[in-house]
């Protein structure tokens, strides 16, 4: 990391009122293009406005998140998943992986009743559904 961008995260360290007000990308014009697209995409994710239009105060408090005691997963993201995959398994779930989902599938009453996959065959759910579909593909378009 330059210099100048050790130094932004320094700022965010030291924000007063003065400052807090201004544009977090007005502190990191010296900065490669490289670590701006790094930062705004954090920003995006954690105040849905990249650096341009995320005052520093904004960006101070969700830039500095780690330091002041985050949580994360041991092991990362696949622990979980392997966790609520096991937990699904224990109570009786099946699960399918890699299996392309074209729809839910309805009843007659019109409630979800399981899921239609690509390759035509139905699956039925006897107690819950849960699907990674988009909203769209959820509900139609």
């Amino acid at each position: 990391m330059c210099r100048r961008c050790g130094g932004f995260y320094h700022l965010l360290e030291q924000v007063n009122s003065s400052t807090a007000v201004e544009p977090a990308a007005a502190h990191m014009a010296d900065c490669s293009p490289r670590f701006r697209r790094f930062i705004d995409l954090q920003l995006q994710t954690f105040t849905q406005r990249p650096s341009d239009r995320c005052s520093l105060c904004q960006a101070a408090l969700a830039l500095n998140i780690p330091r002041v005691g985050m949580w994360s997963i041991r092991g990362g993201a696949q622990t979980l998943a392997d966790a609520l995959a096991q937990s699904l398994k224990n109570s009786g779930g099946s699960l399918r992986l890699n299996t392309p989902v074209l729809r839910l599938s309805y009843g007659p009453d019109g409630l979800p009743t399981g899921v239609d996959l690509l390759s035509g065959e139905r699956v039925t759910a006897t107690r819950a559904i849960i699907s990674n579909l988009t909203v769209w593909d959820t509900y139609g378009s």
